[in-house]
């Protein structure tokens, strides 16, 4: 709904059955690009880069208990907890415009959904998306006046 596309289980694509090998940074343009383009966010802020700074300094704090929320869930087998964490973490980093972290996010939502011995793998690339995120960020922090 977030990105412009109703999905739901009866319409979502099915993932690939056997065994996946998932590679942590397999994401669109994720190890030569940038986590999100904070031009645009600041933006879409009103141009208020301290502002968006701090959005997004809470929005990785928030990420990371839900990461901590949907590994217990997975060693629990609630997999509707992982996920509606999933879903949300999908919406919030679309809308920071952070789109390699929402298809992470969509697909581990996915795989709660249908192929649940894919979330392990997927929750690690999605915590490897936030700390690459925290990382541009903590950077963008340090040098306000270049954004």
């Amino acid at each position: 709904k977030w990105l412009g596309v109703e999905i739901n289980a009866k319409t979502a694509p099915k993932l690939p059955q056997g065994n996946i090998a998932i590679v942590p940074n397999a994401t669109e343009g994720s190890e030569n690009s940038q986590p999100l383009n904070i031009e645009e966010v600041v933006k879409d802020f009103g141009g208020d880069k301290n502002m968006v700074l701090r959005i997004i300094c809470e929005f990785i704090d928030t990420i990371n208990a839900q990461v901590t929320k949907m590994r217990d869930a997975i060693d629990k087998g609630e997999f509707d907890t992982v996920r509606k964490e999933a879903h949300s973490i999908k919406g919030g980093s679309a809308n920071i415009n952070a789109m390699d972290l929402s298809r992470v996010a969509s697909e581990l939502e996915q795989a709660a959904l249908s192929e649940a011995s894919l979330c392990s793998d997927l929750l690690s690339r999605l915590s490897i998306e936030t700390e690459r995120l925290n990382v541009y960020i903590t950077g963008l922090k340090k040098t306000r006046d270049q954004i």
